[in-house]
């Protein structure tokens, strides 16, 4: 946003310092987007620091509590860098918080081509991680995309997971697909017959997708 546009040599080395260093989380995603656009641009320096960066971000999530928003924030802003390492990170890192805060940080980058770690994500072991998946798939994929019959299909079964959070979550994310969705519907209907402390959010549900 302000450094990078003066074309100065050194000047990844500056906005890297201000991304680690920095005590304003906003400041910091700025620069976060700075250097992700340089190394976008082909800038070796900017490319090799925020190799560096990236995994020092996604560990950081880790850590349950406030301190985790800022590498939130400044992962969301380096779509182009660090989509690949988040996506690793979501699939197979053994720190809980980690996976989930990589999925929502993918989530909202809004890349479609995240999609299918996103839907991966719903059956993962862990209750925060399937949560942190059913967030990052709200309203993100839509009925025209490649990947929405899948995620579709996948919330649907997710209709029958041993987590109530997770069960709602899932007739509330198909609901907000509304119609196209409309495959769902034998088993949201299911649901709620079945189901007494999901049946408010499958007749929601019913009711948007009919």
């Amino acid at each position: 946003v302000w450094f990078h546009r003066s074309g100065e040599p050194g000047v990844a080395a500056v906005i890297a310092a201000v991304l680690r260093t920095d005590p304003y989380d906003l400041l910091r995603a700025f620069a976060a987007k700075d250097l992700d656009e340089l190394a976008a641009k082909g800038d070796r320096e900017a490319s090799r620091l925020a190799e560096q960066i990236i995994p020092e971000l996604i560990e950081a999530m880790g850590k349950d509590n406030d301190s985790s928003h800022g590498p939130v924030l400044c992962l969301n802003a380096m779509v182009t860098t660090a989509t690949p390492a988040l996506t690793k990170a979501a699939k197979g890192h053994t720190d809980v918080n980690v996976r989930a805060g990589a999925l929502l940080t993918l989530g909202l980058m809004r890349n479609p081509e995240v999609a299918p770690t996103l839907i991966h994500g719903l059956g993962d072991q862990s209750v925060t991680v399937r949560l942190a998946s059913i967030r990052a798939l709200y309203r993100f994929v839509t009925p025209d995309s490649p990947h929405f019959a899948k995620a579709v299909s996948k919330l649907t079964a997710v209709l029958e997971d041993p987590d109530l959070k997770v069960r709602k979550g899932a007739a509330w994310v198909l609901a907000s697909y509304g119609p196209p969705a409309g495959s769902a519907l034998p088993a949201l209907r299911e649901a709620a017959a079945r189901d007494p402390k999901l049946r408010d959010e499958a007749l929601a549900a019913i009711a948007v997708l009919q």
